[in-house]
This record gives structure tokens, sequence and C-alpha cells, in this order.
């Protein structure tokens, strides 16, 4: 939609056989130096390799940047407090959003009906 900026996904390594994975991994968000902090968010998406190779979508967390701690490299993994964050599914009430939003059709911006269709795919794929 306008105003967003878009970032590369990031992926995490898988984790087999577990019920409670831990993902002691880091990666770099670059933003711009004009961003302010609180109106930018991260989506982070739980998804299990279901026993035909599908994914399905377990819940997602959204994140304010400005509650994830800064580090810098002279920090291990081990000297960082781990994060938990509470995964929620896409209720009912926002399908009924994307579906109002999707209904008007031709008057939507090339971009906007683009997003939509990613967030349709994401939420029932």
């Amino acid at each position: 939609p306008q105003g967003s900026v878009s970032i590369s996904k990031v992926r995490t390594g898988s984790r087999s056989r577990t019920l409670f994975p831990i993902f002691d991994e880091t990666f770099d968000l670059i933003l711009p130096p004009d961003v302010r902090y609180d109106q930018v968010y991260v989506l982070l998406s739980v998804k299990d390799l279901g026993p035909l190779g599908d994914k399905i979508l377990l819940g997602e967390a959204v994140v304010p940047v400005d509650q994830i701690p800064r580090v810098n490299e002279n920090l291990s993994l081990a000297e960082v407090e781990q994060a938990q964050f509470p995964l929620s599914l896409p209720s009912s009430k926002q399908l009924h959003i994307l579906t109002a939003l999707q209904s008007r059709g031709s008057s939507l911006s090339r971009e906007t009906r683009v997003w939509l269709n990613h967030q349709k795919k994401r939420i029932f794929t």
C-alpha cells in the first residue's frame, strides 16, 4: 500500500521433529535513516511443513521494530536475551476486510491489488 516500504524476506533454517523450536539466528534489518522506528513493524510467520510438503500457517506475530533489541557485532547470541512473541492466526474479521477491499476492484491501484492477492495467498496457503 501507499507509504509502505518493502524489504526482502529473511528465512530462518528449519527445525525438524520438535514441538518447541528455538531459532537462535540473527538478521540485519537496514532501514532508511529518516524512518521512525515506532512506525515500522516486522511480520514473523511460523509455518509447519505438512506430510505432503505443504506449508501450513501456524501463526504470526507483528512486532514493532522499536521493541526489538538492537545489538552490535561484538555481542554473541548467548548474551542476547531470548524474545518470545505470541502468535495469532488471521481472524474471520481480517478476511472480511480483505474481501471488502478486493470488491472495490478496478478502483484500487495495481500495487494495492498485488498486496491484497499476496495477503490472501499467505493466509490460505
